[in-house]
């Protein structure tokens, strides 16, 4: 029990750490990412991981504080909404399939964050047709409990979730319906709150978020630029515009570090990776790691991509056609054993 709430409270500093672009204090991860990472290991991934899950892309995907976990929820082969109903967990050494007695509907373009008041995962499913209003479930790292909130976000997919204790659960970030949206809505563990009106595209496709969990400002990277919430309204951040270039933003994470901050990891269409602190960073920089996974299509057809809190590195899983896993130690990515 002391370990899983040291484990939340470490989260709620590192956030409130992470928003304003700050290093933490020394030690602030429990484990670094190269103890995650043994120097000797190959920087080739398997061409198929039979105990791993299915090729697919558009999974939602986070860290579970608590159980020290990475859990998967469904995705697809498809560009379509529709999807896989298969749960999954990483474990920093391999995948385990969870038989829940209950499962929400497949899906792909989900959003799901962790919830650290709750202790619960929070999923927001997209409408699996017209008509269908979006589902909230939750996952208590045995089973699936569908919610019954009064009222829900209007149906999107691609919206960005993160931890939010200033408004008692998680936040809810844009996402795109029939054009990309910049509402924001809160969920306290038995409701959704709207927090701000959409406003339209004024960020572009949110693909991050990260939340103080003191002050409730929200740091949103888009594929326009970066935007912040603060004081009921949205403003741009820093020099967060994405890096110039003819190319799909990605998959992009707010990375904590083992011992200093990494800041914003972006993996792109083209299999490169970059970087982004603010207050560090003048702008977007591309790394030239020594080791990286293989390109894979990043713009409708999306590898799953989240950091691990607890081992200090970013996972990266699928995509289309594929069900690789790697691991970014904020200098190199390393492929799963």
């Amino acid at each position: 029990m002391a370990d899983t709430v040291k484990a939340g409270i470490l989260v709620t500093a590192i956030l409130a750490i992470a928003a304003c672009g700050a290093p933490p204090p020394a030690g602030g991860a429990p484990h670094s990412g190269s103890e995650a990472q043994p120097s000797s290991r190959s920087c080739t991934a398997v061409p198929f991981d039979a105990s791993a899950p299915s090729s697919r892309a558009n999974a939602a995907f986070a860290f579970d504080v608590d159980r020290r976990v990475m859990v998967l929820f469904g995705g697809g082969p498809s560009n379509l909404v529709s999807g896989f109903d298969d749960t999954w967990t990483w474990d920093g050494q391999a995948w385990t399939r969870q038989h829940p007695a209950h499962r929400p509907p497949g899906t792909s373009y989900a959003a799901m964050a962790y919830d650290v008041v709750h202790h619960l995962m929070v999923l927001y499913e997209p409408a699996a047709s017209e008509g269908v209003p979006p589902q909230t479930w939750t996952w208590d790292g045995a089973d699936w409990t569908r919610q019954s909130p009064v009222h829900i976000p209007p149906t999107r997919i691609e919206a960005a979730m993160a931890s939010d204790p200033s408004r008692n659960g998680v936040v809810l970030v844009g996402g795109t319906s029939s054009g990309d949206r910049s509402d924001v809505w809160a969920w306290n563990g038995t409701d959704w709150t709207q927090v701000a009106p959409d406003g339209g595209p004024i960020f572009g496709a949110a693909h991050a978020v990260v939340v103080s969990p003191k002050g409730g400002s929200v740091l949103v990277v888009g594929n326009v630029r970066t935007y912040k919430f603060e004081a009921g309204a949205w403003a741009p951040f820093g020099s967060g515009d994405m890096p110039s270039g003819s190319y799909y933003v990605g998959n992009v994470v707010y990375d904590t570090g083992g011992t200093a901050p990494t800041g914003f990891v972006r993996f792109g269409d083209r299999g490169e990776t970059w970087t982004w602190l603010p207050g560090r960073d003048a702008s977007w920089r591309v790394l030239n790691p020594p080791c990286s996974p293989p390109a894979r299509w990043a713009n409708a057809y999306r590898p799953a991509m989240a950091y691990d809190d607890w081992r200090g590195v970013v996972v990266l899983f699928g995509g289309r056609g594929r069900n690789d896993t790697w691991t970014f130690d904020g200098q190199t990515w390393s492929p799963a054993a």
